[in-house]
């Protein structure tokens, strides 16, 4: 029995280049909280913070749907010339599920506070009771002490905080944003769809301020999503490389071949 494996060729190679780039440009965000030694703590709501929520509502349940069905529609729009779109649904479907199953063990194992917990616990002396079982906020009266003993944290953004039962480490959001982003980068850039990778980027790196900025995510957090997405978009890409190459005989292809024999 023979297995068959589908070394790159230089285009895929680029493909590649590019996503590893993009991975690169979105870790930029954590680096600089990193190095300018940012610490979150409650703000002035303005403007730019309610787009930015609504960013991350993009990502949050039941949005997420639709978000999803935007992406793969307009994928599938950009590579309408491509015989691989319906294996593209797939291998995101298998990608962002194994995302979401490695965000979850990785949140039960380290059981890392979120910042705006911390910053509840040093300033309200909170002792948050069973938190390691996620009862985090229970009751409502403790978001309505919070919102009432200072202003600048709006009732909006305690409700999220509500919602938000699980661990911090690493962030489930940036995992999915990113995913796509990066097979996006990787499948789009070469085909000249500038404007389309360009806005999914921008979309990301609001997703991955958001984070930051409301408290759900250390610095870590987003470094560590960032690795997970881009080996979920590298494996994503060169199995639709692989697939692709044994449905459509290209030209030159078998010399390109590695042979394993069992």
């Amino acid at each position: 029995m023979n297995i068959f494996i589908y070394l790159p060729n230089k285009k895929m190679v680029k493909k590649l280049k590019y996503t590893t780039l993009a991975a690169l440009i979105l870790s930029l965000i954590p680096l600089m909280t990193i190095i300018s030694g940012w610490q979150w703590q409650p703000f002035e709501i303005g403007y730019s913070s309610k787009l930015l929520f609504l960013a991350t509502e993009t990502l949050t349940y039941p949005w997420v749907i639709g978000t999803n069905f935007i992406l793969f529609s307009w994928f599938f729009w950009c590579l309408r010339d491509s015989s691989n779109t319906i294996v593209l649904l797939m291998f995101m479907i298998i990608a962002l599920f194994i995302g979401q199953i490695f965000k979850m063990a990785l949140k039960d194992h380290f059981h890392s506070i979120r910042p705006y917990n911390a910053w509840i616990q040093l300033h309200y002396s909170t002792q948050i009771k069973s938190f390691f079982n996620k009862d985090f906020l229970d009751t409502p009266c403790k978001a309505n002490v919070f919102i009432i003993n200072d202003v600048q944290i709006p009732p909006w953004l305690v409700k999220h905080w509500l919602q938000a039962t699980e661990f911090s480490f690493p962030s489930g959001h940036t995992i999915f944003s990113a995913t796509w982003a990066l097979v996006g980068v990787g499948l789009l850039w070469q085909n000249r769809c500038y404007c389309t990778v360009i806005l999914v980027m921008i979309w990301v790196s609001a997703v991955m301020s958001s984070r930051l900025i409301f408290g759900m995510h250390w610095s870590k957090d987003l470094f560590a999503s960032i690795i997970i997405s881009w080996i979920l978009a590298i494996l994503t890409l060169l199995g639709l490389y692989n697939i692709k190459a044994i449905f459509v005989k290209y030209p030159g292809l078998k010399r390109k071949v590695s042979y394993l024999k069992d």
